[in-house]
């Protein structure tokens, strides 16, 4: 584990620079377009952030700071220096200017393929793959007989290591191919912030696909 030090001051989710993460929440750090993901340890008296692998070294003298809001994901460019106790690898971090809105939480939504189990009322349970899936809700590929109205329980897959949500929904429509979409209709904040970052990391390695 790393831990970055963000040379800030304060508290709080916003102050004059606008809109900032808080402590707990899940952010990640961009340095020369590798993304180390971490988690917001504290603000004070001097913030932390605990990454989930070491930082590479050696540092840019430039990084950036990406969190996720109500707003939407956001990132901060900010200076990076090295910090007093090197062999922790503790960094400091000088945001530059304000925060800028990279992408609007209403527009969380990509066309991307992830294992779901659908549990019904019944008990049954079905496998499926999702033809698209967002923070409020997906749309399942497969054909599974599921009708307007139904109220299930899904486990989403998030990832290849057996990281998965859990969430109440219930169809709201089936398509004339007969792929059941489903809102959530109860869904954690932990779980819809695991959400969110999945989804914006796929939507994010979309575009660097796209741009070479």
């Amino acid at each position: 584990m790393s831990t970055l030090s963000l040379l800030n001051s304060g508290r709080g989710a916003r102050d004059d620079r606008g809109p900032l993460p808080s402590a707990d929440d899940r952010v990640s750090l961009v340095i020369n377009d590798e993304i180390i993901t971490g988690t917001l340890l504290r603000w004070e008296p001097r913030a932390e952030l605990e990454l989930d692998r070491p930082a590479p070294l050696p540092l840019p003298p430039r990084a950036l700071l990406r969190y996720m809001l109500p707003e939407g994901v956001l990132h901060h460019r900010g200076a990076l220096s090295v910090g007093k106790a090197p062999s922790t690898r503790w960094l400091g971090f000088r945001p530059l200017g304000s925060p800028q809105l990279l992408l609007a939480r209403r527009r969380l939504r990509a066309e991307m393929s992830v294992p779901v189990s659908v549990r019904r009322e019944d008990g049954s349970t079905l496998e499926a793959t999702t033809a698209n899936l967002g923070e409020s809700g997906l749309l399942l590929e497969e054909r599974t007989g599921l009708q307007v109205g139904e109220q299930v329980r899904l486990r989403i897959q998030l990832d290849v290591f057996a990281h998965s949500i859990s969430a109440l929904a219930t169809i709201v429509r089936v398509t004339d191919e007969g792929r059941a979409a489903a809102h959530y209709t109860d869904l954690s904040p932990h779980a819809r912030e695991r959400l969110g970052w999945r989804i914006f990391d796929h939507l994010l390695a979309m575009r660097r696909s796209q741009r070479v």
